[in-house]
Order: C-alpha cells, then sequence, then structure tokens
C-alpha cells in the first residue's frame, strides 16, 4: 500500500496501469483516503491548539477540523467525478468510476496532507508557506498522469478536466473557508 502511495507521489505512471484491473485495491485507496483526511485534521487540531489560533474554543477548533474533514473529502469526490465523467463522456476514456476512484486514491493523499501540514506549520514558520505553490504543483501533474493513464486520454483532455476539477474544489474550498471563518469568528 505504501509502495504504491509514493510511486504515485514520484509520478510513476507505470503503477496506473498495474492497478486499473484490480478491484481489490479500490478498498485499499479508499482507507488511504480518510486516514489522509483523519491525520490532516489530526494535524490541524494539533496546531490550532499549540499555537492558541486567535484564542479559539476548543469546539470551534473541532468543528473547523471537522469541516476540514469534509472539504478533503469532497476535494477528492469532486476530482474524482469530474474526471470520470469528462474523461468518459467527452474525451472517449475508458475507466470505470471505481478505476478512476482507485488512482486518485493513491494520488490525492501526500500532497494534500503536506498541504495542510505546511499551511498549519506557517503561522509558526511563515516561510513554510512558500512551499505550497510547488507542492500544489506537483499534486496537478500527478493527478494528471493519473487520470490520463487510468482513462487513457489526451493530455489535453486531462488538462481541461484537471483545471475544471480544480476550479470546483476552489469554489468549494472557498465556501468551506468562509463558513470555517464564521465558525471562529463566532
Amino acid at each position: 500500500m505504501l509502495a504504491r502511495l509514493f510511486r504515485s507521489f514520484l509520478n510513476d505512471t507505470k503503477l496506473y496501469g498495474e492497478i486499473k484491473d484490480k478491484p481489490e485495491l479500490t478498498l485499499e485507496s479508499t482507507i488511504l483516503i480518510f486516514a489522509t483526511a483523519s491525520l490532516s485534521v489530526i494535524f490541524s487540531i494539533s496546531i490550532s491548539l499549540a499555537i492558541g489560533i486567535m484564542e479559539a474554543t476548543i469546539l470551534q477548533v473541532l468543528v473547523n477540523g471537522v469541516l476540514g474533514f469534509i472539504s478533503f473529502l469532497l476535494g477528492y469526490l469532486i476530482l474524482t467525478v469530474i474526471a470520470w465523467l469528462l474523461g468518459v463522456k467527452i474525451g472517449g476514456g475508458t475507466a470505470s468510476f471505481n478505476q478512476i476512484r482507485t488512482a486518485l486514491g493513491y494520488v490525492y493523499p501526500i500532497p494534500n496532507l503536506l498541504s495542510g501540514l505546511l499551511t498549519g506549520l506557517s503561522a509558526i514558520f511563515p516561510f513554510a508557506s512558500c512551499l505550497l505553490f510547488p507542492i500544489s504543483l506537483w499534486f496537478l501533474v500527478i493527478a494528471s498522469s493519473a487520470i490520463r493513464e487510468t482513462l487513457g486520454i489526451s493530455k489535453g483532455v486531462t488538462f481541461a478536466i484537471v483545471l475544471i476539477a480544480i476550479v470546483a474544489i476552489f469554489i468549494i474550498n472557498g465556501i468551506m473557508g468562509a463558513v470555517i471563518a464564521i465558525v471562529t469568528l463566532a
């Protein structure tokens, strides 16, 4: 499991051909998604409590953690649904929904966990936020590779899919961020 996770992070495109026809790996990738979302929440809560963000109450920190968990899962699901719908319906891709979900289940965890950790750490070490941009770019690269290799579609269609998905995720995260800000300031 961890070997596949790291191969995905290193953009080993052969991985997606290997896992495409292994339905037993769908559960494994789902476990990775939920474990990573949980770790992200634990990091967020721990860092928030450690630095006392805006003197937030425990309830506010927990609500932020739950909303962060939901945001993490929504981002993954939005990327998966858009990749599958556009990749199959418009791009002529050949993968099933579970195949693309499995592939992205290996792609999504590490960059998003690193981003969450660095975002939290940037409250203590402001320079940590400088690493967010390259990690985000790398996520786009490895997500594009996973989508392209799993669906068997062109780079242009893959780019459009990832761009549309990222805009949708950005909008959803913006809404979630507004909710978190309202809860924190309440």
